[in-house]
């Protein structure tokens, strides 16, 4: 059964996610990145692989975006 302290940090990980989608649509892509490393500590800590893999696939998206083709492989690689 899930605690509610883990629906708490599993709620602060969907807004902190949420967060980065809007900062990457207004180009403000160090904040973006940010945000995400934040959801995807959240998510690591949880062990929630679901969420783990669609957090990388925003961060390879995101590193695309700016032109880090490396990064970017690296990232959809992991998702």
């Amino acid at each position: 059964m899930c605690s509610l302290r883990d629906g708490v940090k599993r709620q602060q990980g969907a807004l902190q996610t949420d967060l980065a989608d809007v900062l990457a649509a207004m180009g403000d892509f160090a904040s973006a990145k940010a945000a995400y490393e934040g959801a995807l500590e959240i998510a690591t800590e949880q062990d929630d692989t679901r969420t783990i893999g669609a957090i990388e696939g925003q961060l390879g998206t995101l590193a695309m975006r700016q032109g880090e083709l490396k990064e970017a492989a690296e990232r959809h690689q992991a998702a």
